[in-house]
């Protein structure tokens, strides 16, 4: 199961507890499941983040209790994987749970140019080597 962490994250009061429960009993009625939760520093970002949203503290104790099966869902068999751009971003709380953090570091230079060869393998264009380089000189960030 893939969810967006932009998904469970609602303005109205209680709707984001209700997903993140409805997730996570979904998830137990599907196991064994992996469950993938993309944008996860949207909605467990670092305690000290101020501008984490109405809720923000309640909302991260309820996604880690389910995660641990605390709660009334038993979540046995259903493994979590999460991925963010913002590592730095998490709460070390939240970190803690996950049994490996995985950081993939940006491509090089001469990654990327490998990668925009990739993409445009059945493409026609009139790109030369000196445009690759400056293409992967730009996308350096």
């Amino acid at each position: 199961m893939k969810v967006s962490a932009a998904f469970l994250i609602s303005k109205w009061q209680g709707e984001t507890s209700m997903h993140i429960r409805v997730l996570f009993e979904m998830a137990k009625e599907r196991r064994p499941v992996i469950l993938f939760v993309d944008e996860l520093d949207h909605l467990l970002s670092n305690r000290r983040d101020e501008n984490q949203g109405e809720g923000g503290g309640h909302l991260k104790s309820l996604f880690l209790m389910a995660m641990d099966g605390t709660d009334a869902v038993d979540c046995s068999q259903v493994y979590v994987i999460g991925a963010t751009n913002l590592p730095d971003f998490i709460d070390t709380a939240v970190l803690g749970r996950f049994r490996q953090n995985v950081y993939v570091e940006l491509p090089t230079a001469a990654e990327r140019i490998k990668l925009l060869r990739h993409f445009l393998r059945n493409k026609k264009f009139s790109l030369s080597e000196a445009d690759f380089e400056y293409i992967a000189a730009c996308t350096d960030q």
